[in-house]
């Protein structure tokens, strides 16, 4: 699953992935932000995040990627 971490609503995709993890979901969540790297709220998300811009490439090998 690929959520963005700015979400409407008042919910983050870092609360979203928290949720996930609290509720044992199976699903291999990743985030995407346009948000720099130091920012609290990237360095809060429980699972890996891809950068904005990237090209399809990147969202390729980021998706393929090993669950941490």
């Amino acid at each position: 699953m690929l959520s963005d971490i700015g979400l409407p609503g008042g919910m983050t995709g870092v609360d979203l992935a928290t949720e996930l993890q609290a509720r044992n979901h199976p699903a291999r969540l990743r985030l995407m932000t346009s948000l720099p790297a130091g920012d609290a709220l990237r360095r809060a998300a429980p699972c890996p995040v891809l950068g904005k811009p990237f090209t399809q490439a990147d969202l390729a090998a980021f998706l393929a990627m090993e669950a941490p």
